[in-house]
């Protein structure tokens, strides 16, 4: 009888286990799908004001072509690197990253942070960094106008 209850509270045990794990997964995609949706809808001259107040990925799909598929990411920014001592795990920025992969092994990506693990969406959006791969180069742009021209070389 005491293994058949040990048993019983072990299978008890997993269920729960997946129940929070399944609900801690969903919750985490729809506020992951939120904060995409955010980002995507961006004003980009938030986030660069020398550039129209058009969608940032309406602009963006603009210039990588219309066939081209964009993915969309919320991360931690590289934040947490594992490192000791690094408390950047306390409450990591969120950052929406838009990739696009280009023809010619071309890949463009930019991340934007957008808040804070703990707040959500928070404070005015920026721009952490913008990259350009080619096949032999890397190129960190310092705006993201800068993007425009790099593409139509």
């Amino acid at each position: 009888m005491n293994k058949y209850f040990l048993h019983l509270i072990g299978i008890m045990i997993c269920i729960c286990g997946a129940a929070a794990f399944t609900d801690v997964k969903t919750q985490s995609s729809a506020r992951d799908k939120r904060m995409i949706n955010y980002a995507r809808n961006l004003p980009f001259s938030k986030l660069d004001s020398a550039l129209p107040k058009q969608r940032l990925e309406t602009w963006l799909q603009s210039l990588v072509g219309a066939k081209t598929v964009i993915t969309w990411e919320i991360n931690d920014c590289g934040a947490q690197l594992g490192i000791a001592g690094d408390d950047s795990h306390i409450n990591p920025p969120l950052c929406a990253e838009a990739q696009a992969k280009l023809s010619g092994e071309r890949q463009v990506i930019i991340s934007i942070v957008i808040g804070t693990h703990k707040a959500g969406i928070k404070g005015s959006p920026e721009v952490l960094g913008a990259v350009y791969y080619n096949q032999d180069k890397t190129v960190t742009l310092d705006k993201l106008r800068e993007l425009s021209t790099l593409l139509r070389k």
